[in-house]
């Protein structure tokens, strides 16, 4: 007995010695990044994955919230470890997860009265689309993003480029006031926004852009940044199959197109 006791010390012991507190920054992006005093506690599929992938190895996660590019900034400059969404090719300064995290839709919504829906590059006309500041979409649709890079640098108006923590909030706001036309995002991410504010109504999907697929990224400067990277890379693909995904999908309200696939 007294055997056992002195292990299981032992093990705390070790777990508390080696444990690390990962620094992980993010941009508010429920239901897959929420900030829990927002959100009733929640804080988002992704969050969630991460804790639990990381916990079997004793670490604990930290998590600062900041508008996106400001993210970006702070983990290249190594004062943060991962980010826990973020498209391939982007940064030059992060690593990315070999596997890949999680996927969904890029979509376009504007006002529910509007007839018009996203249907290529010559169906904008004149309509005001608005752009969370630091969102690349090269990796999306590469013509969009050419696209919004040269109606930004002409100043045409055209495009208005949002930023702050609440950067797609504030879009919204301004398709319902009538001062801007439209936003392309992720699809998951609007529809939360729809139901909670109770927008059904007033908001609509208006045509899809394509599928994104999203990694972790992890702060080249960061010391353990490969030890984070392989810990992630070796069981997101097992954890995926795991009641335990299930189950989060489910409470965020979630489709996973890999799973679905699948099924």
């Amino acid at each position: 007995m007294k055997k056992i006791i002195f292990y299981s010390i032992f093990l705390i012991f070790h777990f508390n010695l080696f444990a690390d507190v990962i620094k992980v920054t993010a941009v508010e992006y429920c239901p897959y990044i929420c900030i829990p005093e927002k959100n009733k506690g929640l804080k988002g599929l992704n969050n969630d994955v991460l804790i639990e992938i990381y916990k079997k190895f004793g670490h604990k996660l930290t998590f600062e919230y900041m508008p996106w590019q400001r993210a970006v900034n702070e983990l290249e400059r190594g004062s943060y470890d991962l980010t826990p969404i973020i498209e391939a090719n982007q940064y030059s300064k992060i690593t990315l997860s070999n596997n890949v995290f999680i996927k969904y839709k890029i979509s376009c919504f504007t006002r529910k009265n509007t007839p018009w829906s996203f249907n290529g590059l010559k169906s904008i006309g004149n309509l005001r689309l608005g752009v969370q500041n630091g969102f690349d979409y090269s990796s999306i649709n590469p013509e969009f993003d050419k696209y919004i890079k040269n109606e930004t640098e002409k100043k045409s108006g055209k495009v208005s480029i949002i930023s702050g923590e609440d950067a797609t909030e504030k879009i919204i706001k301004m398709i319902l006031a009538d001062r801007l036309d439209f936003i392309c995002d992720n699809e998951g991410v609007i529809m939360h926004f729809i139901k909670n504010k109770k927008l059904q109504k007033n908001l609509k999907q208006a045509g899809v852009l394509n599928l994104d697929i999203n990694y972790v990224g992890f702060s080249m400067k960061s010391k353990k940044a490969g030890e984070y990277k392989k810990i992630f890379d070796d069981n997101i693909i097992e954890f995926k199959k795991s009641e335990i995904y299930k189950n989060l999908l489910t409470k965020y309200g979630i489709e996973d197109p890999d799973i679905k696939d699948k099924n």
